[in-house]
């Protein structure tokens, strides 16, 4: 569970973002189906309740179950992929819900030696849920190459391509992401 709170510097963000409570309950799954393969599943169920009803909220509380299904598959000593789909009710870091439905694919490519190649794709349909009920569709697609520095720093680099169509004029738009990523383990 879980309280949501916005700081409320003027009316409109008052309006936009409710100070809400969120709860879920669930049960996950997971089981080794070979040497090279594994598979989860997460299942539950999720409210969210706005403290207040706003007249920019498009209703007074959302609540429905969520599930994700992922297998990992290392198919050889180069190659290596993970696919996950589901459903889930999420908060945007603005505090907003939304209810998305969701596929992802994750190749891992390690035939350089030292280095290791990301190429993952995915969609996304969902609905905000703020506003208006407003729905949409997101296409990305990106590369990642990270590698050991020593032995206890990595580095990476990755570019990402986003592509979101929504049919609320304005509300479209791509992005092109380039990350440069450090990360030491103590």
């Amino acid at each position: 569970g879980g309280l949501v709170h916005s700081s409320r510097s003027g009316a409109t963000n008052s309006a936009v973002t409710p100070d809400a409570t969120q709860w879920n309950v669930g049960a996950f799954c997971a089981a080794t189906i070979s040497d090279y393969m594994d598979v989860r599943l997460d299942a539950g169920y999720t409210v969210f309740t706005p403290d207040t009803t706003s007249a920019s909220f498009s209703s007074a509380g959302l609540s429905g179950f969520y599930l994700q299904f992922l297998l990992t598959h290392r198919v050889n000593q180069f190659f290596n992929y993970s696919l996950s789909a589901g459903r889930s009710i999420d908060l945007q870091y603005t505090g907003q819900p939304y209810d998305r439905y969701f596929a992802r694919w994750q190749p891992n490519w390690s035939f350089l030696r030292k280095y290791t190649i990301s190429t993952p794709l995915w969609w996304e349909h969902g609905t905000e849920l703020y506003f208006q009920t407003v729905s949409y569709d997101q296409y990305g697609a990106g590369i990642d190459i990270s590698r050991q520095l020593t032995q206890k720093l990595s580095g990476g680099i990755s570019y990402q391509f986003v592509k979101e169509t929504s049919g609320q004029p304005g509300l479209n738009y791509i992005d092109n992401i380039v990350s440069l990523s450090f990360s030491y383990q103590f």
